[in-house]
């Protein structure tokens, strides 16, 4: 995990939402299903990653640069 990470254990909730600005894409996931495959201790950036690495549009010269957030932290953080 990067150093100050925050791990999933850490998540508040146990459903978690990702939504993309750069192409619309929502998804919900449970995160006790996300700590059985990635672990307690996955580092956030890096678990968003992995979920939105089938994105057809992150990269593509033109889109916004944020990308894929996690919804709950978008919203702690306005």
């Amino acid at each position: 995990m990067p150093s100050g990470a925050v791990p999933l254990s850490e998540f508040p909730g146990e459903k978690i939402e990702i939504v993309c600005d750069a192409c619309e894409r929502r998804g919900f996931y449970a995160k006790a299903r996300l700590v059985e495959r990635y672990g307690a201790e996955a580092g956030l950036p890096d678990l968003l990653s992995k979920l939105t690495s089938d994105c057809q549009v992150r990269g593509r010269p033109g889109t916004l640069r944020r990308g894929a957030n996690y919804l709950a932290l978008r919203a702690a953080r306005q």
